[in-house]
C-alpha cells in the first residue's frame, strides 16, 4: 500500500518536474510551475476518478434493472393454437405473452390465468375419526 503511494507521488513529481523544467525555457518559475503542475495532476486524477465512479454505478444501475426483467420471465411448455405442437414459451408476468411456433411458424398468444385458494393444514391421525364416522354410518346414527 505505502509502496504504490509512493510510487504515483515519484510520478507525480517526475512529470510536474518535466513540466517545470520545459516551462524554464519560457522564464516561468520552476516552483511556482512544479507547485501548479502537481495540483493539477491531483484534480484531473481525482475528476478522472469520479467519471470511472459515475460509469460504473450507471453501468451496475442497468445491470440490475436486466437482472429484474430476466427474474420476472418464467417459461411454460405450451401447445400450438395452429397445429399443437409443444413450443417453451418465456411467460411474463408484466407484459404480452406470445410464442412463434418452431414448426409452423405461426404466432400464438399465451394467457396466463391467476387463482387464489385457501391454505389447508393436513388432517392429522384420522384412523380413529374415521372408524367412529364408519360405525356411526353403519348404525345410521348419522
Amino acid at each position: 500500500m505505502v509502496e504504490k503511494l509512493l510510487k504515483s507521488l515519484t510520478i507525480t513529481s517526475i512529470v510536474s518536474g518535466i513540466i517545470a523544467y520545459f516551462c524554464t525555457h519560457f522564464d516561468i518559475v520552476f516552483l511556482k510551475t512544479f507547485l501548479i503542475a502537481t495540483l493539477l495532476q491531483f484534480i484531473i486524477w481525482y475528476l478522472i476518478g469520479y467519471y470511472a465512479d459515475w460509469k460504473a454505478k450507471i453501468k451496475l444501475q442497468q445491470i440490475e434493472a436486466d437482472m429484474y426483467k430476466e427474474i420476472s420471465k418464467q417459461f411454460a411448455d405450451v401447445n400450438c393454437a395452429y397445429c399443437g405442437t409443444v413450443n417453451t414459451a418465456p411467460i411474463k408476468i408484466t407484459g404480452d405473452n406470445k410464442v412463434e411456433c418452431r414448426k409452423c411458424g405461426k404466432e400464438s398468444a399465451v394467457y396466463v390465468e391467476l387463482e387464489i385458494a385457501q391454505v389447508t393444514s393436513p388432517i392429522e391421525d384420522t384412523g380413529e375419526k374415521l372408524d367412529e364416522i364408519y360405525n356411526k354410518l353403519k348404525n345410521n346414527e348419522l
